[in-house]
């Protein structure tokens, strides 16, 4: 059963890791135009 979640576990932490770096660089977007005006 392990054998068959592998992939299954690894397509969520990649899904997780994209996730979050979408949102760090949205969040960085965001205080750039801020610190602009």
């Amino acid at each position: 059963m392990r054998a068959a979640l592998g992939p299954l576990e690894q397509t969520e932490i990649e899904h997780t890791a994209s996730h979050w770096a979408k949102a760090s660089n949205l969040h960085a977007d965001g205080s750039n135009d801020r610190r602009a005006g």
